[in-house]
């Protein structure tokens, strides 16, 4: 047995799957992988008909995939194409990756932008949205620098749908991001976010987003039913 073998056992036995659903779990979950599968090989995800393949790397946490951002993708696809079709999109801190905001693209958005800051993530990230450019088909993909909190007319806006995944590891980065969540929100905004078993800032991001949205939890019931995971945590705010 591998030593991810036996990780994936020890978590299945803490309550992190289903029990009814370890097998499918475990073909997806990240916990355990290698290096070279996190930072090295390009990672797939088919979403409708369409397969997202990204480039990551081991320069920061923002240059790989997390579990978070694959169970919202999922999500999206089971629960929201009909919603995502025509129309507009914004990932907040969408790392290099940005597989919610390319899985919008690929189920039909019209627009999307992606956005984040730092050179090595926001390099990687053009080459990961123009990779995809054919997974995208119609949506308009546009890559955007932005520091939660800051100037956002780059981002223009406001937008149907923002998104943020993987996100609660800085206290003092919450208030900041909440502001530029209302600040690219209209009167029928929906905004998604994710996070996984990294969630120290969890506290203070809902402290924050209840002073101007109403949160809901979306229950485990309602997500794509292979990409469930009790240690992430999927919220709708309106």
């Amino acid at each position: 047995m591998s030593g991810r073998e036996v990780l994936l056992r020890a978590l299945a036995l803490q309550g992190a799957v289903p029990q009814d659903n370890i097998k499918a779990w475990a073909t997806w979950k990240r916990e355990g992988r290698s290096d070279k599968e996190k930072y090295e090989d390009d990672y797939t995800l088919d979403i409708g008909t369409k397969t997202l393949s990204l480039a990551q790397s081991r320069t920061s946490i923002g240059t790989t995939v997390w579990d978070g951002s694959i169970v919202m993708a999922k999500y999206l696809e089971a629960h929201h194409s009909k919603d995502l079709a025509g129309k507009s999109c914004l990932e907040l801190g969408s790392g290099s990756q940005a597989l919610p905001g390319l899985a919008a693209g690929a189920l039909g958005a019209k627009q999307l932008v992606v956005s984040d800051t730092g050179d090595d993530i926001m390099a990687l990230l053009r080459n990961n949205v123009k990779k995809n450019k054919k997974a995208t088909g119609g949506c308009k993909v546009e890559v955007r620098d932005h520091f939660w909190g800051r100037d956002v007319a780059a981002l223009g806006g406001p937008f149907d749908w923002i998104l943020v995944a993987e996100f609660c590891y800085i206290d003092e980065a919450m208030q900041p991001l909440v502001e530029s969540i209302k600040a690219m929100s209209h009167s029928a905004t929906k905004v998604l976010c994710s996070y996984g078993r990294n969630r120290r800032s969890e506290k203070v991001f809902m402290e924050a987003a209840r002073a101007s949205f109403d949160i809901k939890e979306v229950p485990m019931s309602e997500w794509h039913e292979e990409y469930r995971d009790n240690e992430c945590t999927l919220l709708l705010l309106t």
